[in-house]
């Protein structure tokens, strides 16, 4: 009656370390586009009250 070996134990592959991966990058969200007219504020009262000061 054959003796029954025991089975070897299967060695565990050796551990790699996991591939870097680059990060995805993330899609940003688009910012609003800017607005076609930009409301300019009013120019100062003073300025068109008092002449441009003339250089003598």
């Amino acid at each position: 009656r054959p003796r029954h070996r025991p089975r070897p134990r299967r060695r565990a592959p050796p551990r790699r370390a996991p591939r870097r991966v680059r990060p995805r990058p993330r899609r940003r969200r688009a910012r609003h586009p800017l607005p076609r007219r930009v409301r300019r504020p009013p120019a100062p009262l003073q300025a068109l009250l008092r002449p441009p000061a003339q250089p003598t």
